[in-house]
């Protein structure tokens, strides 16, 4: 065999080498560090177990990629039910490891437990008749209340009426559910 024959034997074996090292790594199942694109982000092809609970159609344990988003998982619960509440999670939130997601309920107060702020008197803004519309409050009181309010200025609290002079606990307790600050 001539130097050349050997030279052309060793480069083959090498790019068969090389091609086969090639091959083996595109078909190692294991391999984390692929990455496919989903909607504009780019997520690992390793996958994670989320488990899913509270207001959803199909509570359950589900395999998603890393990286999926909240509104990605609950999508495959099924969806929510028509008692989830989402107001305090953020749906586009990436997962990026095992959890458990609880969709939470929504609470329903009954509108007999609810307060009408507009039937509630706002001390920062109400007159010397409607402040002495109150119980336990007359026009000496009511005067007392706009006087500490024009002095230092809109109540921060409906506690804050404490600070006016002939408002004690016992008035206090009279009138803490019909009184308001308002936006303040």
């Amino acid at each position: 065999m001539n130097k050349e024959s050997v030279i052309k034997i060793v480069i083959i074996t090498v790019i068969f080498a090389f091609l086969a090292l090639i091959g083996y790594r595109l078909s190692n199942d294991d391999n984390n560090d692929t990455y496919v694109l989903s909607g504009g982000v780019v997520q690992s092809q390793e996958k994670i177990i989320v488990t899913v609970t509270g207001e959803v159609k199909k509570a359950g344990k589900y395999s998603v990629s890393l990286g999926s988003t909240l509104h990605e998982i609950i999508y495959h619960a099924g969806g929510i039910t028509e008692n989830a509440d989402l107001s305090s999670l953020n749906l586009d939130t990436h997962i990026v490891s095992d959890c458990t997601i609880e969709i939470p309920k929504a609470i329903y107060v009954p509108e007999s437990l609810q307060i009408d702020e507009s039937s509630l008197c706002n001390i920062n803004t109400a007159s010397l008749e409607e402040l002495s519309a109150l119980p336990e409050i007359g026009d000496v009181t009511a005067r007392d209340i706009i006087n500490y309010r024009e002095v230092n200025g809109p109540f921060k609290s409906i506690e804050e009426i404490c600070n006016v002079s002939g408002i004690g606990n016992k008035r206090y307790e009279a009138i803490k559910d019909k009184i308001t600050v308002g936006g303040i």
